[in-house]
């Protein structure tokens, strides 16, 4: 392992915030994470550990790991580096934005180039936009255009072969492209929705398990009932997970900050709540209408968390609780303390 870094520091030379042996902790799991050479989730581990270090401002450790990440079942190896490497920018900005910004122009240009890896560039440059967020404006507007060029072209695409689903068109980019045009040309997205919702529709095997996102989509515009309907129709194994990342929307709150990968949990619904949360947040349109028998109801600050409460009270009694926790430690840091008392009594831990 890497020798420690020490104590980092922002641009500002201010201290970093937070456990003084946060970093330790975190160079602690990226060894780990590398020894986990036969193991399926590997490269879970591996991502969430890069992810780990660049939100400390580890750069180099973390652009080393992230380079460095391997899939035990043979999937292409860069898609899951790009993803590590997106992971860490996230984290980036506060102490090197020169390395944040150079990681973001490189994945831009394979994008660019076609060489974007499996997601495709859609839901590619919806990964950027959500790690560049409101660090860069410039940046974000050019990225959002090109996700647009990027899906207008598979659509055209899909179109001329008669059907959408042989062209390598996703559910994910439906959403992506909605969220993207509903503030500025509702018509547009609501197009966009349509085409996710009819490639869901035709991909029954995995209809359950894309609810997920499509529920955070329905809440971004706006219709609670809708969403509500989907999350609890998720499959049940997932649906603490949407559960929880519905909550964090409607409450405003950053929620989970370990990046969800491919085996454990749904990368789309990682990305979508985010991308969601970035182009429509619930806390920037509080006369955004809630059903309501006479329609006039509107979403309030008190409501909203009251919402939040209610999706986690149920997300805690699913299968994956643990997702609910990130998301209880913004709104209500005791509860928190009190369920970790119960898990370590649980599992003999008390002392």
């Amino acid at each position: 392992m890497r020798a420690g870094l020490g104590t980092r520091r922002r641009l500002d030379g201010t201290r970093l915030e937070g456990h003084p042996d946060a970093l330790r902790l975190a160079e602690t799991a990226a060894k780990i994470a590398e020894d986990l050479t036969d193991d399926p989730f590997m490269h879970d581990a591996q991502i969430a550990a890069a992810q780990a270090l660049g939100c400390l401002g580890a750069a180099e450790q973390a652009v080393e790991l992230a380079n460095s990440v391997q899939h035990p079942i043979g999937k292409a190896d860069q898609e899951d580096r790009d993803k590590a490497l997106m992971a860490a920018v996230t984290g980036l900005w506060a102490y090197d934005p020169a390395a944040a910004t150079a990681i973001v122009d490189a994945m831009e240009q394979r994008l660019l180039t076609g060489d974007g890896g499996l997601d495709g560039p859609v839901v590619g440059f919806a990964d950027l936009l959500v790690a560049v967020g409101h660090q860069d404006y410039e940046r974000s507007r050019r990225l959002a255009d090109a996700a647009q060029r990027a899906a207008e072209r598979k659509h055209r695409l899909g179109s001329e072969a008669r059907d959408s689903r042989y062209m390598g068109a996703r559910p994910q980019d439906g959403l992506v492209m909605g969220l993207l045009t509903a503030g500025s040309d509702p018509a547009c997205a609501g197009e966009w929705l349509l085409r996710a919702v009819d490639l869901l529709e035709s991909e029954s095997s995995r209809t359950s398990w894309n609810r997920g996102p499509l529920a955070i989509v329905c809440a971004a515009l706006g219709d609670y009932k809708a969403a509500l309907g989907l999350a609890f129709r998720s499959d049940h194994g997932r649906r603490a997970e949407v559960l929880t990342e519905f909550a964090a929307y409607v409450a405003g709150v950053p929620g989970t900050t370990v990046f969800h990968g491919n085996i454990g949990s749904a990368p789309e619904l990682w990305l979508i709540r985010r991308f969601a949360a970035l182009v429509m947040p619930a806390e920037a349109a509080e006369g955004r209408p809630l059903e309501a028998d006479d329609g006039s109801h509107t979403l309030a600050p008190d409501e909203r968390r009251s919402i939040a409460f209610s999706l986690l009270s149920q997300a805690l009694l699913a299968d994956g609780w643990h997702n609910a926790v990130p998301v209880l430690a913004d709104l209500a840091p005791d509860v928190v303390i009190s369920i970790r008392d119960v898990v370590f009594q649980h599992l003999g831990l008390e002392d």
